[in-house]
């Protein structure tokens, strides 16, 4: 079974510190759903000029939020 977790976010300004906020939090979720979906993990970013941003890897373990390409989403 699949977990699955997602940020909405309106146009509301934020800093730098609460997107990285942000970012730890979903990046907890990630883990926490884990045990749903062990075969892979990814992540999707739709940014507001609607440049798609994807993220995906397959295998087991929390290592998968330490790669680059997942810092860089």
């Amino acid at each position: 079974m699949c977990g699955l977790a997602g940020i909405l976010f309106g146009h509301a300004g934020r800093d730098e510190a609460d997107y990285r906020q942000i970012a730890e939090i979903f990046t907890a979720n990630l883990i926490a759903n884990e045990a749903r979906g062990k075969e892979a993990a990814g992540v999707a970013l739709i940014r507001d000029d609607g440049e798609l941003l994807v993220y995906k890897v397959s295998g087991h373990g929390a290592h998968r939020v330490q790669h680059e390409e997942y810092r860089r989403i």
